[in-house]
């Protein structure tokens, strides 16, 4: 009955292991690197360990930092030397009131090319650049296509901005997006698409930052290997970490159903004929049922129903 799948972006349409691709130093007077690292060293966010693998290669240092703290929605900030440093999306141009438009310009561009850039300010003042990419797994454009092919609506649902998630979907096929989606809002976004939806609406993700929605969809599916929050919030999980496998599910659970009305249908049929001859209703014609026959003909119903669910396999 599923007639909407809202999938997530990293870690479900992507690989979820991205890497780092673009790195800008806009203030030189700054250890940009240096303060990232030291910054996502402490986050748990999927886009972190890239930042510090980055780091590692290029033996960056790490400074002591004070006062960490994590923003939902926009990424991290502490005090390192006495100066409050953050780490996240753009969104923090709209808190901080920074209108640059050359850097605005910087970042669309780098957007459009299906990146993620995080932002490094210094006292609220941007200080350098990091575009992440991750790659989309070989088999979500074809996932994306045969669900579309059986009439299901697909919606792609990220935290990533328009640019970047746009860029994504139309390499994948998705004509549906809701990018800039806070964690909390993911939940409500969910809610929507199931007032709007005929039928269900099933949840695909790995995160943290997707438990909520994953609780709230009709059905709520775990890709494999994702956070142990995403994996206990949702009703399936799925053994790879392959979107081709939400199709099978679909496959599998309409074959199921299928095979039990078959079931039904053949058990009850053959009983009601059954139960017709061996009460002599049908006498009068001639026509009885030997208890030995009709003791045989109850095993071969049970034998029929037994090899039709094992189709299945």
């Amino acid at each position: 009955s599923v007639k909407t799948v809202v999938l997530d972006k990293t870690g479900t349409i992507t690989e979820g292991k991205p890497r780092v691709t673009d790195y800008i130093v806009i203030d030189k007077t700054v250890d940009v690197l240096a303060v990232a690292y030291t910054l996502e060293i402490m986050s748990e966010h999927p886009l972190a360990s890239a930042i510090c693998d980055f780091a590692r290669k290029k033996y960056s240092d790490i400074f002591d930092c004070d006062d960490y703290t994590q923003i939902d929605g926009f990424g991290i900030k502490g005090i390192i030397n006495n100066d409050e440093y953050y780490i996240g999306n753009d969104k923090i141009f709209n808190k901080y009131g920074i209108t640059d438009k050359k850097l605005l310009h910087q970042i669309n561009m780098l957007s459009k090319e299906g990146k993620t850039v995080l932002v490094v300010t210094k006292n609220k003042e941007v200080v350098g650049l990091l575009a992440i990419k991750d790659p989309i797994k070989p088999t979500s454009i074809s996932a994306v296509k045969a669900l579309k092919e059986k009439g299901i609506k697909v919606v792609m649902l990220t935290g990533d901005n328009i640019d970047t998630a746009n860029t994504i979907a139309s390499e994948v096929g998705i004509d549906n997006v809701i990018a800039g989606v806070l964690p909390t809002t993911k939940q409500a976004v969910i809610k929507e698409e199931m007032s709007k939806c005929d039928g269900l609406v099933a949840m695909v993700g790995d995160g943290v930052n997707d438990a909520l929605a994953l609780t709230t969809a009709d059905l709520g599916i775990a890709i494999g290997g994702g956070s142990d929050v995403a994996l206990e919030s949702s009703d399936i999980v799925l053994l790879r970490s392959d979107l081709l496998d939400v199709l099978n599910v679909i496959n599998l659970s309409k074959r199921v159903l299928n095979t039990i009305k078959g079931n039904l249908f053949w058990a009850f049929f053959y009983n009601c004929i059954g139960i017709i001859l061996a009460s002599g209703l049908l006498y009068g014609f001639g026509i009885k049922l030997n208890p030995m026959i009709g003791s045989l003909a109850m095993s071969c119903s049970s034998v029929f129903v037994v090899c039709n669910a094992l189709t299945i396999n």
